[in-house]
């Protein structure tokens, strides 16, 4: 009897020990199941999140390239950001959690008129842009008043990153991108999400390592139980190990080609800043060639199989080791190592007519190449000479193969260092101001200074020119400009006089939200120099459109604030500028008036200037002035008639009048050397 109750209570024991092992064993697998549904909800979402914000900047830089150029290649390329932004909407909205996809749905109701807004650029005719604008800004004063409403779906704790259109003056140029906000803010919180699914899982796998030691030591009674019930638990932590695994390959992987996705590829670029020294590795970006015409002709079908043979080429003819990546709709991207730059071109010609045959219905493939510098590996400055190469061959006539070169023609492209000293140089404002006199020539006076800005050395940048190249492409040219005449009102202080005060102004400014008249005039009576004091120079060598420059200098000037239009002659822009643009002063630029001194083009080309400048009754200061000679030939100029005019030419300015100085150092003195010493040609 006691040997039976004894073997009942084991078989209850055992029983109990079952169940409860059991109900453990199913309560983890629930939790470790839902902690792996989460991960790849938040992954997944991350990706549409983050391909859709990156789809919305491409849809707004290809709306203002086409605005400013009048270029209808980029509507095309607008056209095609804006349907694969709505095909990512659409997925939202039946893709992840509830939240998820209750935010898909306010999506499509608040996000998708944006991209029908903007599809009216592409009527024949086109709808206007003001009234696109007009129409921009009620469908997001209609997205914002959505999320301060609280509507479902609408995620209102991201309405304080959003411009309160009331204090904007519901002008739209001041409102920011409230898609690209929006999306922004919603990836970040998947991140986070996604992070803290990764935690939980991390924390199951290391729960499931310390309990199954005390699975194991549970009892000599109940060993082939135990034995049992670890061999399971061994078996599903292997099972998680390889669903995390999946995972990894899911959140890397394209679905289409099975090629690197675009986080693989910036993974794997960023290991490229630890290769070997002498062990040189080529970068290919691939872009294919007439690929949306095939797409929109013959239908999605067509394409994804041209995508699919170009990948299966690129997988056949790849060296070993190479890394292989889809990074866009029709780009792709390839690592070779141990690639010298002339291999490198080899192979990526012999890619190049390999794709020819491969492919069909006229598609090609072009092709940027770069070599990585094994003495100071950079993979941001190789990704940025390899887009640069790219962009050269689609300008060359595309189906060509482009190894980037350092030769002044390609796009220029800068070091990491380089833009992280522009970002420093943001942050800290180390920027010291120089000023270089101008003088009139009759009656040989002082006219004013012209405002420089020099960086501090330590940011081992070249100078201003510099700064401004990596601001503008950074998107903070118009704050360095601020903070440059900042640095410019301050030091003026010191300047003996009342002379004119020169300061440049960036065409970017603009074309800043911030923009206006009265921020300037605020800037000069905290410096406390007067309105009249002050001629703000703009320069003609900039891709802002004629129509942004025109309204500004027309709000500047109805302010009372003078314009000078600087470096006229230099750019592309000058002449349409002063046809449709009234300035203050016209700064010659010195490639002009060198060119005037040889005669023959050269010299109508100043005179036609010269011309616009008379009619206009502006004042005309020659730029470069650089040694006697010179000066002597602006003088004859100077005593030139046009039309029953004055004088064409009016001041001067160059090193051999004035040196660039701290305005301490400035004198008012006119040069020993120079406006006195120089003979009429």
């Amino acid at each position: 009897m006691k040997t039976y109750w004894a073997t009942v209570s084991a078989a209850f024991a055992l029983t109990a020990l079952l169940c409860v092992a059991g109900g453990v064993t199913l309560y983890q697998d629930t939790v470790d199941r839902h902690r792996t549904e989460d991960l790849a909800n938040a992954v997944r979402m991350d990706e549409l999140y983050s391909e859709a914000r990156l789809v919305v900047n491409d849809a707004e830089f290809y709306t203002q390239l086409a605005t400013r150029t009048g270029d209808p290649s980029y509507l095309v390329k607008q056209e095609a950001a804006g349907d694969a932004l709505l095909a990512l909407i659409d997925e939202m909205a039946v893709t992840g959690s509830a939240e998820d996809r209750a935010f898909g749905s306010w999506a499509q109701a608040y996000i998708t008129p944006f991209a029908t807004i903007f599809a009216q650029l592409r009527e024949d005719p086109p709808v206007p842009y003001d009234i696109v604008m007009l129409q921009y800004a009620d469908a997001y004063i209609a997205m914002y008043e959505s999320l301060r409403s609280g509507l479902p779906g609408a995620p209102a704790e991201f309405l304080n990153q959003l411009v309160d259109p009331a204090i904007a003056g519901w002008e739209p140029n001041a409102l920011n991108n409230p898609i690209a906000t929006v999306l922004g803010a919603k990836a970040s919180q998947e991140k986070m999400r996604q992070a803290s699914a990764l935690v939980d899982v991390q924390s199951a796998q290391r729960s499931n390592r310390l309990v199954r030691p005390l699975r194991l030591m549970a009892g000599s009674a109940l060993l082939l139980l135990l034995i049992g019930a670890v061999t399971v638990s061994g078996r599903k932590s292997t099972r998680a190990r390889a669903e995390a695994d999946v995972m990894r390959r899911i959140a890397t992987t394209d679905p289409l080609t099975g090629l690197g996705n675009r986080r693989r590829f910036e993974e794997s670029g960023m290991r490229l800043s630890h290769v070997p020294a002498n062990a040189p590795v080529t970068l290919l970006l691939m872009d294919l060639d007439e690929f949306k015409n095939v797409n929109d002709t013959f239908g999605h079908a067509r394409g994804d199989l041209l995508l699919t043979s170009f990948a299966a080429l690129l997988t056949e003819i790849a060296p070993p080791g190479s890394g292989i990546f889809r990074i866009g709709g029709d780009e792709f991207a390839m690592i070779l190592p141990l690639q010298d730059p002339a291999a490198g071109f080899h192979f990526a010609e012999r890619l190049r007519k390999r794709a020819a045959a491969v492919l069909t219905n006229g598609v090609s493939v072009s092709i940027g190449l770069a070599v990585m510098d094994s003495s100071n590996p950079d993979e941001m400055l190789l990704r940025q000479q390899a887009d640069a190469a790219l962009y050269e061959a689609k300008m060359k006539g595309r189906n060509v193969v482009v190894a980037y070169q350092d030769d002044g023609w390609s796009a220029p492209v800068f070091p990491a260092a380089k833009l992280q000293a522009v970002r420093n140089l943001l942050a800290e404002g180390r920027i010291d101001a120089v000023f270089q006199p101008i003088w009139d020539i009759d009656p040989r006076t002082l006219l004013g200074y012209e405002g420089l800005s020099r960086p501090h050395a330590d940011y081992g940048l070249s100078g201003a020119s510099q700064a401004f190249e990596i601001a503008e492409r950074l998107g903070h040219a118009a704050e360095l400009d601020s903070l440059c005449r900042q640095r410019i009102l301050v030091a003026a202080a010191e300047l003996l006089g009342d002379a004119k005060l020169f300061i440049n102004l960036s065409p970017h400014t603009l074309t800043h939200h911030s923009f206006s008249p009265f921020m300037l005039l605020s800037e000069l009576r905290g410096a406390g120099i007067l309105a009249s004091r002050v001629v703000y120079e703009i320069t003609e060598k900039s891709q802002v459109p004629h129509e942004v420059i025109a309204e500004a200098v027309a709000q500047l000037r109805r302010h009372g604030l003078s314009v000078a239009l600087d470096d006229v002659g230099s750019g592309n822009n000058g002449l349409e500028l002063m046809r449709r643009v009234t300035f203050d002063y016209y700064k010659v630029d010195s490639r002009i008036t060198a060119g005037a001194i040889e005669g023959g083009t050269g010299r109508a080309a100043l005179m036609a200037i010269l011309a616009f400048a008379a009619e206009s009754n502006a004042i005309v200061i020659a730029e470069g002035v650089e040694d006697a000679g010179t000066l002597a030939a602006i003088r004859g100029f100077s005593g030139a008639m046009l039309y029953n005019h004055g004088p064409l030419i009016h001041s001067v300015q160059g090193f051999l009048l004035g040196l660039p100085l701290p305005a301490a150092a400035a004198g008012t003195d006119a040069p020993a050397a120079g406006l006195d010493s120089a003979e009429v040609a």
